[in-house]
C-alpha cells in the first residue's frame, strides 16, 4: 500500500478515536439544541415589547397628501409652514420632517430634515415616505389591494434548475454553508492537542 494512503489512513483512524474528536462530535448538536429550546422558552414567556409610536412632520405644499398617515409604527403629523415643522423638530415633538413641494409630481423631489448626522436616509423611512405618497397619489383611483401591491416588497422565490432544465435537488440556501461549517468546526476542536492520561507515543506505521 503507498506510504502517503498508509500515513492518512493512520491519521484519520487516530482522530476519530480521539476523546476530544468524539465528545465534541456529540457536544456540539446537544448544545446547539439546547441553546434553541432555551430561546424558544424565553421568547413564550418573554412579555411582549412595548411599541414606540415614532412621530415625523410633513408640510404638504403639493396639496392633497392629507391621508394614510398610520405607517405601522410612525404617525405622520401635518404641518402648515415649514417654520412651525422645524420649530416642532427642535422643541422635540417630532424626530424629523419632510416637505412635498408644489412640483412633486413632476420631479419626485422631496425634502427631508433631521437633526441627526446621518450618511443616508435610513431605509424604513424611506419607505414609510414613499408608501405615505404613493398611497395618496392612488387613493380612489385604484382598488386597495393594488396600492399594496405596490407597496409591499418583491417576494422573490428562486428556483435552481440542472442543465438539463430539471428542478435541481440541492436548492442552495443557508443549509449548503452551514453545514459545512459545523463539520469544519468539528475538526478544528478535533486537532486540539489531547491531554488526557495515558496517552501513548504515536510511531509511524512504516
Amino acid at each position: 500500500m503507498n506510504k502517503t494512503l498508509l500515513i492518512f489512513r493512520h491519521e484519520f483512524l487516530y482522530t476519530i478515536k480521539r476523546k476530544g474528536f468524539i465528545i465534541m462530535t456529540l457536544i456540539v448538536p446537544v448544545l446547539a439544541l439546547l441553546a434553541i429550546g432555551v430561546f424558544q422558552l424565553i421568547s413564550t414567556i418573554e412579555k411582549p415589547p412595548v411599541v414606540e409610536i415614532t412621530t415625523i412632520g410633513y408640510v404638504d405644499e403639493a396639496g392633497g397628501f392629507d391621508q394614510h398617515t398610520t405607517q405601522g409604527n410612525i404617525e405622520l403629523v401635518p404641518f402648515n409652514t415649514p417654520g412651525d415643522a422645524t420649530a416642532a423638530l427642535i422643541n422635540g415633538d417630532v424626530s424629523e420632517y419632510f416637505v412635498i413641494p408644489p412640483d412633486y409630481v413632476s420631479t419626485g423631489v422631496i425634502n427631508r430634515y433631521t437633526l441627526e448626522k446621518e450618511v443616508e436616509t435610513p431605509p424604513i423611512i424611506t419607505t414609510v415616505i414613499k408608501n405615505f405618497l404613493t398611497s395618496n397619489l392612488l387613493s380612489g383611483k385604484v382598488p386597495p389591494e393594488t396600492v399594496y401591491r405596490i407597496e409591499a416588497p418583491l417576494d422573490l422565490v428562486v428556483t435552481r434548475l440542472t442543465e438539463t432544465g430539471e428542478v435541481a435537488t440541492e436548492q442552495g440556501g443557508f443549509g449548503n454553508v452551514i453545514i459545512p461549517g459545523i463539520f469544519s468546526l468539528l475538526l478544528a476542536f478535533s486537532q486540539l492537542p489531547d491531554t488526557g492520561a495515558g496517552r501513548r507515543e504515536r510511531k509511524p506505521p512504516y
